[in-house]
């Protein structure tokens, strides 16, 4: 149960991440041919949309590391050394 429970907090977690990134893809696309698509065209706004998208990935990959470590050891079985 803790595996299933420690599963569904990643993915509720990572989850608007991949979105976030799909989002951003399609809105920085200069060939998109979706209506709803704005893109972005300026080298400034590009810039920021991946600095931003960078800092926050880099943030989640920090946390999600740090939860996975502690989740691991306290499901760990003992071995006798």
């Amino acid at each position: 149960m803790t595996t299933l429970g420690y599963s569904l907090l990643a993915g509720s977690v990572g989850l608007p991440f991949g979105l976030g990134g799909v989002v951003l893809t399609l809105l920085t696309m200069p060939d998109a041919e979706a209506p709803f698509v704005d893109p972005v065209t300026s080298v400034g706004g590009l810039l920021g949309i991946a600095i931003a998208f960078v800092a926050l990935s880099g943030l989640f990959t920090g946390i999600m590391a740090a939860f996975s470590v502690a989740f691991y050891r306290e499901i760990r079985v003992p071995t006798s050394g």
